[in-house]
């Protein structure tokens, strides 16, 4: 597993305090929700902690009840022009890639129009 991965990823088990703290220090204001073995479960940004929260939902309640599990991923043989096409079309600017148990291996950045393998 590739080091920087992991300031991205949260365990659906820890509070939204934690999540939020975890946005406040990464600059791409997005996590990915995860299972103890990586198994990439959904996301989660700022706008679900918001949404969560005027549904009442506390600052010690779990992600799990907030995050996002419509996502769009990518499997491991991707295509460069193939992600470019998706991140642009659905307006997202981060795309995981996934093994074929659905463990998140990396994610692409999209910027300026351009795809980039993050090498993290």
């Amino acid at each position: 597993m590739k080091k920087n991965l992991d300031k991205v990823l949260i365990n659906k088990r820890e509070n939204i305090r934690s999540a939020l703290n975890r946005l406040n220090k990464n600059s791409m204001q997005i996590l990915f929700v995860v299972e103890h073995n990586k198994k990439l479960l959904g996301t989660i940004t700022d706008g679900d902690i918001r949404r969560g929260l005027i549904k009442k939902l506390s600052l010690s309640d779990k992600v799990e009840k907030i995050y996002n599990k419509n996502f769009l991923s990518i499997n491991e043989n991707f295509s460069y022009e193939n992600a470019k096409v998706i991140m642009q079309n659905n307006s997202i600017r981060y795309l995981p890639i996934l093994d074929k148990k659905k463990k998140i291996i990396n994610f692409f950045s999209l910027e300026k129009a351009d795809i980039k393998n993050t090498n993290i």
